[in-house]
């Protein structure tokens, strides 16, 4: 074997175990997600059956069987996502950030609603990249946004761009919860959750989905310092010359 074969056969090495790490996840969170499905409903099915037979205790001890079965359907259903994400095929055009944004604060009205959330999006320019996959990371850092929104407060978030070289820069400010920097990076592990029991509804996988989706476009997703809430910003590609 030559030498300058080395990186080539490298290459095809790491591929392969990405191949097969991508259909792994595949395979679990879709072969999984029948029998999380099962667990919640016959929980459900037992707890109307015996009723008034059970104890104040065991209708907790059946509730929380059922809330685990749902639970663990959502961190498939999000894993499955996260699967898709990385391995479907890229159809990269040309894209209006704007446009864009605004299909996926259309997918996510009914959660801005009943949240009473006000959005504003005042971000231009063009990206390069899939369309389907970019809107679902728009999607994601919105509904992130709105998930860890003040109670106390009505939420607003705003979603600016900034020009840069050789790239389309968007963050999506808000003025929620916030985080604190120490937890920036965790924050993008799939399903972690600084506090599990105040998830706003999450299962702690939006972040990570989004930053997959971008770095498979060359990109990245970062926290970015702020004094108030959470700013979280995206970097993509931008439209590449027709020329």
């Amino acid at each position: 074997m030559k030498l300058s074969d080395l990186p080539r056969a490298r290459d095809t090495r790491l591929e392969t175990i990405e191949r097969e790490l991508t259909e792994f996840s595949h395979i679990v969170s879709h072969d999984l997600a029948a029998p999380c499905r099962h667990l919640s409903h016959f929980s459900q099915l037992l707890l109307r059956d015996m009723g008034p037979q059970l104890t104040e205790s065991q209708r907790k001890y059946g509730g929380q069987i059922q809330a685990a079965g749902v639970r663990c359907q959502s961190m498939l259903e999000q894993l499955l996502l996260f699967s898709r994400a990385q391995s479907c095929q890229l159809n990269c055009e040309s894209h209006d950030a704007t446009h864009l944004l605004k299909t996926a604060l259309l997918q996510l009205s009914r959660e801005v609603r009943e949240s009473g959330a006000s959005v504003s999006i005042e971000a231009t320019g063009s990206v390069f990249g899939d369309s389907g996959l970019l809107t679902m990371l728009f999607k994601e850092l919105m509904a992130n946004a709105n998930r860890f929104r003040q109670q106390s407060q009505p939420c607003h978030v705003r979603v600016l761009a900034n020009a840069a070289d050789h790239c389309w820069v968007g963050r999506v400010v808000d003025e929620g919860v916030g985080l604190e920097p120490a937890y920036h990076e965790k924050a993008f592990r799939m399903f972690w959750q600084l506090n599990p029991d105040d998830g706003g509804g999450g299962v702690g996988a939006g972040l990570a989905i989004a930053r997959r989706i971008a770095r498979r476009h060359d990109g990245e997703v970062r926290f970015v310092p702020t004094t108030v809430g959470a700013c979280v910003e995206v970097e993509l590609p931008i439209a590449r010359s027709t020329e």
